[in-house]
């Protein structure tokens, strides 16, 4: 139980960081101004597309409720937007001008970016209450195990001192005659 949501937490970290990183190279992609910058940011790009979808298709939730379920599905939807936004850029003039990449930065990137974490924070909230129910859950089934293992053994232990007590009597009554 408790591996399996380290491994989701693992996994919505993994998309959290992996939008930062990617978000990051974008925004270097668009100020380098080299001739050969972007080959080496759409393969950083590409590496942290990859590294996202293993992540999300990895991804196990703790307990699969549906309001989990329809989060997941919209993360998956923000992050293709995401790509959807960023592959773009590589095919557009990267020339643009300052103010045209602090435009997109602000108002495309840097947004699109705060929701995919709203929506990683809400899923991994969803799966730590779910972790917390069902251990919840667990601790009272061991818990009336205990309970009925101590009746249990009352029971047994009172039966054995009845028995005893019956044959002790007996056989006193035996030794008697």
């Amino acid at each position: 139980l408790s591996s399996r949501s380290a491994a989701a937490d693992q996994q919505l970290s993994t998309v959290r960081v992996r939008v930062l990183v990617a978000s990051v190279y974008l925004r270097d992609a668009l100020l380098d101004v080299r001739p050969n910058a972007g080959g080496y940011y759409r393969d950083q790009l590409k590496q942290a597309r990859t590294a996202i979808d293993q992540a999300l298709a990895a991804y196990v939730p703790v307990a699969p409720l549906p309001a989990e379920r329809e989060s997941l599905e919209q993360l998956r939807s923000e992050v293709h937007a995401f790509w959807d936004m960023v592959l773009p850029v590589f095919q557009s003039d990267v020339t643009a001008r300052a103010s045209e990449i602090r435009t997109l930065l602000r108002d495309q990137v840097i947004p699109k970016r705060r929701i995919i974490f709203q929506i990683s924070d809400r899923i991994q909230d969803l799966d730590r209450r779910a972790f917390a129910r069902e251990q919840e859950e667990v601790h009272r089934i061991y818990a009336g195990m205990r309970r009925q293992v101590l009746v249990t053994s009352g029971l047994a232990l009172v039966a054995g001192l009845v028995v005893a007590w019956v044959v002790t009597r007996s056989a006193g009554r035996l030794e008697r005659r």
